[in-house]
């Protein structure tokens, strides 16, 4: 199990900003930050569109996820240098945590590029919010410690599973309306599947598998507060 510490930026683009625009600009930000020293690898993860709609509902328009050291890079320390990302002009709300990333499948990523590598499949990533009345530490832990077996064992067709436990919220620089939006989320999960038929065909193995994860899940995790949506990543890598 891989286990690191990132930041994880949600970004909400403001309304008059066209995703294809967005997705462009965010693209060019993550390469010019991938050229960086030490900043090492950028992965955005943007909406998956067919025939221009969602495949599933995207609460934000982008998910970002850069090294402990890039956190100046994403001005969630209230500095605005121009290449930050939360306060750029496109950005209308933003929320920014840091985490501590648990690889419990996978890799759930390829290597990236300067100027991008899209990973194979696609992901589903859920901001978790407590089950009613449990606390947040509460419900991580039980995520990581019981629900985790389950998922691996139901969950088929993973390629990859990513677990983003979050340490704290932080807020999100010029645009930090979001950040009370992310205040009470424990926890991001990335569910990665190679092809867009095994995350509709083999989600569960079976429909006992089914009925077991719904089971469980609300045990640590709010059905209604939650939210989730599909995205495709981009990796922004300088290597060797």
């Amino acid at each position: 199990m891989s286990r690191d510490i990132h930041f994880m930026a949600a970004i909400e683009r403001t309304p008059e900003t066209s995703q294809g625009s967005f997705d462009r600009w965010i693209e060019q930000w993550a390469a010019t930050m991938a050229r960086v020293p030490g900043v090492g690898p950028v992965a955005v993860n943007r909406p998956i569109r067919a025939d221009g709609s969602d495949l599933a509902p995207a609460p934000w328009s982008a998910l970002v996820t850069v090294p402990a050291e890039a956190r100046s890079r994403i001005a969630i320390a209230g500095s605005s240098p121009s290449d930050t990302l939360c306060g750029a002009p496109s950005v209308a709300a933003s929320a920014v945590w840091r985490v501590r990333s648990d690889v419990r499948k996978g890799p759930a990523t390829d290597i990236g590029s300067p100027d991008g590598t899209r990973t194979h499949g696609l992901k589903m990533i859920a901001w978790m919010r407590p089950a009613p009345g449990k606390s947040a530490a509460d419900c991580a832990t039980y995520w990581s410690e019981q629900h985790t077996g389950l998922a691996l064992r139901i969950h088929v067709g993973l390629a990859g599973y990513r677990q983003n436990a979050v340490v704290e919220c932080v807020t999100g620089g010029a645009a930090s309306q979001g950040s009370e939006r992310g205040r009470d989320v424990f926890g991001i999960s990335e569910l990665h599947f190679a092809t867009e038929r095994d995350f509709r065909e083999r989600f569960f193995d079976s429909d006992s598998g089914r009925e077991a994860i719904y089971t469980d899940v609300p045990h640590f995790m709010s059905l209604t507060a939650s939210e989730s949506g599909i995205y495709e990543e981009m990796v922004f890598e300088v290597t060797a």
